[in-house]
């Protein structure tokens, strides 16, 4: 499966790197262009870690065709 993606691999470097041990999942979805974008944060909230984006197209079109 090959969904485009923006920031993934920095997202994981900086997930590597930022040594804490808790973090705070957020989200946001955009309608131009249509991706997902997840927001890793800091456990205070102040500052954003890591951000990647998945196109919501391309998922939503493999969700609708993928046999279950």
């Amino acid at each position: 499966m090959n969904v485009p993606s923006l920031g993934f691999d920095e997202a994981v470097t900086q997930l590597d790197t930022c040594e804490l041990q808790h973090l705070i999942l957020g989200m946001v979805k955009s309608t131009e262009p249509a991706y997902h974008f997840q927001l890793f944060l800091s456990p205070d909230a102040s500052r954003v870690v890591a951000c990647l984006g998945v196109s919501r197209n391309q998922w939503e079109h493999v969700a609708r065709t993928t046999p279950t």
